[in-house]
């Protein structure tokens, strides 16, 4: 038979959060943020705790080496065209399995992400994407408040004060949603649809399906001081 070898991975979740940067960098005559727009964002985000930031434009997607140190991964992508986790969806799976937590910000291309994955690691079904510019905001359930739309972010002019590509899905089994679609134009098949959910079992995992970075930056830190909480994290205040 073949010989095969494995090397054993030590989950020590002893570094806290690992912030990755999925968005696919935009150039300064792009109508897209600049790396640095992004950097900054999140930074401020997060200026109440210790993290670590992971750039996929310059490292690559991150091996299960790195990632089993974390006890938190936070995974945006603020971009249309780069693919969450398409690199590393067997190091996801793992990395959940094991008991990691999971923040995923993402936009467009979480339809793209296999069935298997999203239905039996991240727990939703029939995810899709609008292809009209008509997302104003996403009304808030369970806990959470209203979100809406920075307009002075919009990144084209004809998309208005709203963004297109923004998915809605549908959560199962034990998940619930969160947040629900704020359609600028009442669409019938996108008002109140499901674009935000959380699962807790083994693993606890939260799932946007539109990009932090265009939303409200108060409205986004009390998103994630709330997702930090249930996922265990300590402030640098109660750290110190």
């Amino acid at each position: 038979s073949n010989e095969i070898s494995t090397t054993p991975v030590n989950f020590t979740f002893d570094e806290g959060i690992l912030l990755v940067d999925g968005t696919l960098d935009g150039l300064p005559a792009s109508p897209f943020p600049t790396d640095e727009e992004v950097d900054l964002f999140y930074d401020e985000l997060l200026s109440d705790y210790s993290y670590t930031n992971w750039d996929i434009a310059t490292q690559g997607s991150p091996p299960l080496t790195e990632i089993a140190k974390y006890s938190s991964i936070i995974w945006h992508t603020d971009d249309i065209s780069n693919y969450p986790f398409v690199d590393g969806v067997y190091n996801m799976k793992s990395y959940l399995l094991a008991g990691g937590n999971l923040l995923a910000s993402c936009w467009k291309q979480l339809c793209m992400i296999s069935e298997d994955f999203q239905n039996n690691f991240l727990y939703l079904d029939e995810s899709t994407f609008h292809d009209q510019a008509d997302f104003a905001g996403a009304f808030g359930m369970n806990g959470f408040n209203d979100i809406a739309v920075d307009t002075a972010k919009i990144p084209l002019p004809n998309w208005g004060d709203n963004l297109q590509y923004v998915n809605k899905f549908l959560p199962i089994e034990d998940a619930d949603a969160i947040f629900t679609y704020d359609s600028f134009s009442n669409d019938p098949d996108w008002e109140n649809a499901v674009c935000g959910q959380r699962f807790s079992g083994d693993y606890k995992i939260y799932i946007l399906g539109f990009p932090l970075y265009y939303m409200m930056q108060e409205e986004a830190e009390n998103i994630f001081q709330s997702i930090l909480e249930d996922f265990g994290e300590l402030s640098s205040a109660e750290n110190y």
